[in-house]
């Protein structure tokens, strides 16, 4: 059978050592030694520890203990060498393992160290603190009534709280002595005030220069980046928006463009327009997802020939909380009048204009005694607002009604060359500054994608050939 590991205390304490090491080491073998007939160690000399801490020892080793652990404090803080010396088998301690658990559980903090008189005097924990948490302030106190008291089992009542209160005063006391906070915690405590001063003069230029910016944002690394929206509350990202139109035929980046806005409403038709120009043709279908719906930009593709296909986004609060959304009410091009779900007609009242658009307003009468308002509205009156041209958003949803795979087919056509481009551009995308020449780096990434993919459809040679003639 494998020799087992002998275990020795001054008293019963040690018994938390013992079973920490059990839990570790399940199929270990152990022999406990606990010197009750000498206890306590912790006010005696260094020498009677010494030499009670070699019999017991001794002792141990002569029942054939392959090491011996050492789980009095006041031993380890003492007598570890002597032992270590005097005995052919490994002998370890407690003060360096309780030393690594004190300052990993830290983070520049105040280590307290309670002890017996002697492991305090020795300053073994102190010495070896400082050395694993120099950041740290160590305070120390001597407590010799608390292994009496373990060792009569006096663990709860009134006596042993009033000990440890008188203990944890003077404890406190000591913790805000400035003598014994260490020279080279303050000196890091005063290296990072001075760094956090510094960055808040800084901060305070910078925010003396956002009310001269058109768009209230400086950027400190690339003067030309923003902010870009993300779908992600609190996840927008710093650096530019790419617009790229990609043919549905060959998948081939027609147009591109590079911009510093922060969101894709307001790019529809300018990146369709390039896409056309590009392409050479006078009428064109353009698909978008809804982060393009922007009923100015639709207006524009309308008007120049430009077919767009853009689904609308489903921000209702009525038709969200289950009641009727806009969808439900019936226009009347003939009468300029709205039908409402409970047959009512809802007639013109007013124009007005919000945002640069021209929108009329609608409602009936006949809300106050409507029987399904609460399905319809929580005010008064359901008004309908109508832009002056609405007819073009609704022509635009007929043609998607139509077109149930418009929302796929601009996935695989779009997304691809996208994700194709970003996995090429790594983690960083970009690698230049400025707007002028993140454009030209976009236009080269471009250029090698369109390359390639014109080498996939027509082959090396013919593209040669092509691109001679």
């Amino acid at each position: 059978m494998d020799a087992p590991i002998g275990v020795f205390d001054s008293g019963v304490g040690g018994l938390t050592v013992l079973r920490a090491l059990l839990a570790k080491l399940p199929h270990e073998h152990t022999i406990y030694l606990g010197d009750t007939a000498r206890v306590p160690y912790g006010t005696r000399s260094r020498e009677v520890v010494t030499r009670y801490a070699l019999l017991c020892g001794r002792y141990l080793a002569a029942q054939g203990i392959k090491m011996l652990v050492v789980a009095c404090n006041t031993v380890s803080a003492d007598s570890l060498p002597v032992l270590a010396e005097a005995l052919p088998i490994p002998v370890v301690g407690v003060i360096d393992p309780g030393a690594q658990a004190a300052a990993a559980r830290t983070r520049g903090g105040t280590i307290a160290v309670l002890g017996t008189p002697a492991t305090v005097s020795s300053g073994a924990y102190q010495s070896a603190l400082r050395r694993l948490a120099p950041l740290s302030k160590v305070v120390a106190r001597a407590c010799p009534l608390f292994v009496p008291l373990a060792e009569e089992g006096w663990t709860d009542g009134e006596v042993p709280r009033l000990v440890a209160e008188r203990y944890l005063v003077d404890l406190d006391r000591a913790d805000r002595e400035p003598a014994t906070i260490p020279e080279a915690r303050v000196s890091h405590v005063k290296q990072k005030i001075a760094a956090i001063k510094a960055h808040i003069r800084k901060l305070v230029e910078v925010e003396k220069q956002l009310p001269e910016a058109p768009d209230q944002q400086v950027s400190l690394t690339d003067p030309d980046a923003r902010s870009m929206t993300s779908a992600g509350k609190g996840t927008g990202i710093v650096g530019y928006n790419v617009q790229t139109a990609v043919d549905t035929e060959h998948h081939m980046i027609v147009a591109h463009e590079v911009t510093n806005e922060g969101t894709d409403n307001g790019q529809l038709s300018s990146i369709a327009h390039l896409a056309r120009d590009a392409i050479g043709q006078k009428k064109v279908t353009v698909l978008a997802d809804r982060g393009y719906f922007s009923s100015e930009q639709i207006l524009q593709c309308d008007q120049s020939d430009i077919t767009p296909l853009v689904p609308k986004p489903l921000t209702s609060n009525s038709r969200a909380d289950g009641r009727f959304d806009k969808r439900d009410f019936v226009y009347d091009a003939k009468r300029d009048e709205y039908r409402c779900p409970a047959g009512e007609r809802a007639i013109w009242r007013m124009t007005t204009v919000e945002r640069g658009l021209r929108l009329h307003r609608y409602w009936t009468s006949a809300c106050p005694q409507c029987p399904i308002k609460a399905q319809c509205t929580l005010s008064d009156y359901r008004r309908i607002t109508r832009w002056e041209h609405e007819h073009v958003l609704e022509a635009m949803q007929n043609r998607l009604d139509r077109a149930p795979e418009a929302s796929r087919l601009r996935r695989q056509t779009a997304e691809h060359p996208f994700g194709t481009l970003k996995a090429w551009m790594g983690s960083t995308h970009f690698l230049t500054r400025t707007l002028p020449r993140v454009r030209a780096e976009m236009s080269l990434h471009v250029l090698a994608y369109n390359i390639k993919r014109a080498i996939k459809i027509l082959g090396a040679q013919p593209l040669i050939e092509f691109m001679r003639a």
